[in-house]
């Protein structure tokens, strides 16, 4: 980044002097060499001066930025002076016939618009940094916010699996130890990775850990269907993205007042890097009036958050349909990439 930068200062140079050395005769004499570097020694300390010192200090002055325009107009002033002096003495000792020398007025104007350019590289480079600055504390503000609603999202789920061990515990069933090693599996995913986005397989994985975990604590009499199909290899997805809607078909979709439970799940991913998601569940009646009212849990409003900031209006669709006997959820996604992944990661 720093050789960069030099360069990039170089080649400003280069081109920014190149009129004035070409104008010189070639090969130098002494007299012209002695211009030559009179350029090059006056031109680059009155610009960093100015974009280095006084300009930085401008634009943090607020009400006392008349100071430091003050200082830039004088700095002017007493550049061209020095320029003046010293190509005329350079006239003198080194020309045997003293070339014509412009007006303090001349040199005035000319030192007057290279401080017109050093002012506006300085805006210009200002705005540029800002720009980084706002979108690297908006980047910082997302991910905050991600792990925020993530944190929210994992202590429900959490929750409900511990209560289903307890039950299992109290009955001392066979299942106990094979629950609580699958719930270490997904504790272990949960707290594996900070990153934004995770391989698809990972999430396919956790899911199917998920459901698993569930066909163990709910009896025969429940119907638990999961179809995945395409293929996962090199697509990433937000973490913990798809589970709220799983979770949340067994939490409101299994209930003994059911006549048919079931819970069906369909994941399917397109050859052009987009993900399907279909869930449906039974739904008791009686709960249909309460689901009416708006109220969707902590769980849905936060992965409905979470892909507003991550994939925004074009790259997610989320439809849901609240049935009187049943509950479903179709969502569209289109996934990131391996190299897409790995850019998003490392803002």
């Amino acid at each position: 980044m720093f050789r960069r930068k030099i360069l990039i200062h170089l080649v400003f140079w280069f081109i920014f002097l190149s009129p004035a050395l070409l104008d010189l005769k070639w090969p130098l004499s002494e007299g012209e060499t002695a211009l030559a570097l009179n350029i090059v020694l006056i031109a680059p300390p009155f610009f960093y001066w100015i974009t280095e010192w006084v300009m930085p200090r401008l634009m943090r002055a607020g009400q006392q930025q008349y100071v430091y325009w003050f200082i830039a107009l004088a700095s002017c002033l007493l550049w061209s002076w020095f320029h003046m002096k010293t190509e005329g003495w350079i006239g003198q000792n080194f020309f045997e016939q003293m070339p014509p020398q412009p007006s303090y007025v001349q040199y005035f104007v000319g030192m007057f618009w290279f401080m017109a350019i050093a002012v506006g590289m300085s805006f210009m480079q200002y705005w540029y940094r800002s720009q980084i600055q706002e979108k690297e504390v908006r980047n910082l503000q997302i991910k905050a916010e991600l792990n925020l609603l993530r944190h929210r999202i994992n202590p429900h789920f959490l929750f409900n699996t511990l209560n289903s061990i307890y039950a299992f515990a109290l009955e001392k069933s066979d299942k106990t130890p094979e629950i609580i090693l699958r719930l270490s599996g997904l504790m272990r995913y949960m707290l594996k990775s900070e990153d934004i986005w995770v391989p698809l397989s990972e999430e396919l994985a956790y899911i199917d850990d998920y459901i698993a975990l569930e066909r163990l604590r709910l009896d025969k009499e429940v119907s638990i269907g999961l179809n995945i199909e395409g293929e996962s290899e090199g697509l990433y997805i937000a973490p913990m993205l798809l589970l709220p809607f799983i979770e949340n078909s067994f939490k409101h979709g299994i209930s003994t007042s059911s006549i048919s439970r079931y819970v069906e799940i369909v994941i399917h991913i397109d050859d052009d890097d987009s993900l399907y998601m279909y869930v449906e569940n039974s739904k008791p009646p009686a709960s249909a009036a309460q689901e009416r009212k708006g109220s969707e849990g902590v769980g849905l409003s936060s992965v409905k958050r979470r892909l507003e900031l991550l994939y925004g209006p074009n790259k997610y669709h989320l439809e849901t349909e609240n049935m009187s006997d049943k509950y479903r959820v179709n969502l569209y996604l289109k996934l990131q990439k391996r190299m897409e992944h790995a850019l998003l990661n490392s803002r």
